[in-house]
């Protein structure tokens, strides 16, 4: 089974099992929010990121510049998105 399958897997609900009530990255790098924001899916977490309904809580592990926050609200404007002590 490829990872991208597994990925799939888990955020539908599969018989006898509960599927996830929210996604959680801790830490979650600049590098990962950027990307996140990029709508970029080069990695199996990427992807269900960016293609799962779920609430997402990023954990930030990062300081923050004018570039960062523009990448950021960009992310809190889709919905959906919690951000761990963000200022």
């Amino acid at each position: 089974m490829s990872a991208y399958n597994a990925i799939g897997q888990l955020l539908r609900e599969p018989a006898g099992r509960q599927a996830a009530d929210v996604l959680a990255v801790f830490p979650a790098t600049l590098d990962f929010a950027m990307r996140l924001a990029a709508g970029r899916c080069n990695t199996p977490a990427t992807m269900a990121l960016q293609i799962t309904d779920k609430p997402i809580v990023l954990a930030t592990a990062f300081p923050t510049s004018n570039a960062v926050e523009r990448n950021m609200e960009l992310l809190l404007s889709r919905g959906g998105l919690a951000l761990k002590d963000w200022p």
